[in-house]
């Protein structure tokens, strides 16, 4: 697997959501001390404008620190102390409004939202969306018949035992038939390049999934108009997002019920083999998960999760409750701690199935 096409989407999914906080933080006039990628041990940093700007060693999250954010009462360290001085100064977090303060924190999942419909938009009126293969194959798969046969990327399937096909359908058939037949096995499959043609001659595989040789076809795509595309990529990133909360609930009353659940969740590891594959698919389909993605992000985000941007937003909401007091920063700062090492805990382990499942 290729971990190349992982750490650019996902990494850019991360580098965007840090992104819609650290302007929302600028806008507010809220002074940012570090913008980080990952965390844990600094591998390459620089500061500008006050902000120092870090690449950290475990690349599955990343943080916008805001100054002002933690002012612990009575907490004599230097952190506090920065944080007091900033809000003294009027450029802290807890210096601004309620308002300006969920804005700030909300500003990351309403990036992702707002990647995805540009992600979908732009799938379904630029790139185009697939919709029926071809005969033209775009990848010969390593250690399969096909590859064995010397069949190329690029080349065009023409006929097989002599008589021409004219689609994907016809061609699976009459791999399926071959397959099945009694003794030889083996099919000739004639294919053109330009305006040469070649024939090999292949026996089908029996994999998991029934009879293969081992090739991936061009998929024929359609392009939209700009408006009608616009339309359905705020539909889709709405379905997505709907897709996802209704598969949480779905686990959390399976869990609830002690019932097997119909779906799983997937941590790095696993969503990192998936856009593997995707990418491989082609560009429409990579940009097509990229899009899943960010709205997942955006929605995983906004659960009232300690450590989450929607566990700040709760604590906000505590705070408009009790009428503009705020809970003590000590005290949330700890929930906080304690959210993220349970959620850390809770990814090792999800990972750790997903290396499993991929065994």
């Amino acid at each position: 697997m290729s971990w190349l096409p992982a750490v650019l989407v996902l990494g850019g999914l991360i580098f965007v959501h840090e992104l819609g906080h650290f302007v929302a933080a600028r806008a507010c006039g809220v002074e940012v001390e570090e913008f980080s990628l990952g965390f844990g041990p600094r591998l390459a940093s620089f500061r500008s404008g006050g902000t120092l700007y870090a690449l950290r060693l475990i690349p599955i999250i990343g943080y916008v620190r805001m100054a002002g954010m933690y002012p612990a009462e009575g907490d004599g360290t230097a952190e506090a102390e920065r944080s007091r001085a900033a809000n003294a100064r009027g450029v802290g977090f807890a210096s601004r409004t309620l308002a300006q303060r969920a804005a700030m924190i909300a500003a990351g999942p309403c990036v992702n939202f707002l990647v995805a419909f540009l992600l979908y938009a732009t799938v379904l009126g630029a790139v185009g969306i697939p919709v029926a293969p071809t005969l033209r194959i775009r990848t010969v798969e390593p250690s399969m018949p096909a590859a064995a046969a010397g069949i190329l990327p690029g080349e065009s399937v023409a006929a097989i035992n002599g008589t021409p096909v004219t689609s994907w359908d016809a061609l699976r058939n009459a791999i399926v038939a071959a397959a099945g037949k009694k003794g030889d096995q083996t099919m000739r499959i004639t294919l053109r390049r330009g305006g040469a043609e070649h024939t090999v001659v292949v026996k089908p595989e029996e994999t998991a999934s029934g009879p293969l040789i081992g090739i991936v076809p061009v998929l024929r795509t359609t392009r939209l108009p700009v408006l009608q595309a616009v339309g359905r990529g705020a539909a889709a990133t709405a379905a997505s997002v709907y897709q996802s909360l209704a598969g949480l609930v779905g686990l959390v009353a399976a869990a609830v019920a002690h019932r097997p659940a119909q779906g799983q969740l997937m941590g790095p590891i696993g969503i990192s083999s998936q856009i593997d594959a995707a990418s491989q698919a082609g560009p429409s389909a990579l940009l097509l998960i990229a899009a899943v993605l960010s709205a997942n992000l955006g929605l995983l985000n906004l659960l009232p999760i300690p450590a989450l941007d929607g566990g700040r937003l709760a604590f906000l909401g505590v705070e408009w409750l009790r009428g503009g007091r705020p809970v003590d920063p000590a005290k949330e700062g700890l929930v906080h701690f304690i959210g993220l090492a349970v959620l850390m805990a809770f990814i090792v382990i999800v990972s750790v199935h997903d290396i499993a499942q991929l065994g």
